[in-house]
């Protein structure tokens, strides 16, 4: 089930590619074992230091699932100090090899690469939950920034209170 994949293809992958996506590259037929899964992200999230996240699964992606925005403004933080995170989850697009194929995947937030924009780390989002989501590690005024933006129906909608939050600290 599925194609073996390197570990730095899948770190760009699950950066880069929306959720409904990833079950049709194959990457998480290792779901099968989500006891186990489950039980680790639990440990992850305590040695983390992160206390109000509970992950059922690893996308975040079932109703059980749940994260604070200081928790995710946390790990924004902590995937920053991770190169190869840094590099994948700043990237406007990932091209990896799958079964000798090369893919282009394109991260959803339009703003990585974009002119007057300084973001190092993106990752968008969706759970019926929490809405649509929006976590940046950004610099603006010369200060670092980790934003995240939860409940939002719309990508655009995300992108222009980001916007609002860049402006209003230009002055």
């Amino acid at each position: 089930p599925g194609s073996p994949l390197a570990a730095r293809t899948d770190l760009l992958l699950a950066v880069n590619v929306p959720e409904d996506a990833v079950m049709r590259v194959g990457i998480d037929a290792y779901l099968a074992h989500l006891t186990v899964i489950e039980i680790l992200s639990v440990l992850v999230a305590q040695r983390l230091g992160l206390r109000q996240t509970q992950l059922a699964h690893p996308t975040g992606g079932p109703q059980n699932s749940r994260a604070s925005a200081a928790d995710v403004a946390r790990l924004l933080e902590l995937a920053a100090q991770q190169p190869q995170v840094r590099e994948a989850a700043g990237a406007a697009q990932a091209r990896v090899l799958i079964d000798g194929r090369e893919r282009v995947f394109a991260n959803t937030n339009p703003l990585l690469g974009a002119p007057d924009w300084d973001i190092r780390l993106s990752k968008t989002g969706y759970t019926s939950a929490a809405g649509g989501c929006l976590a940046v590690q950004m610099r603006a005024a010369g200060r670092r920034l980790n934003v995240v933006l939860l409940g939002t129906p719309e990508l655009h909608q995300r992108l222009e209170d980001l916007q609002r939050i860049q402006d209003a600290l230009r002055g």
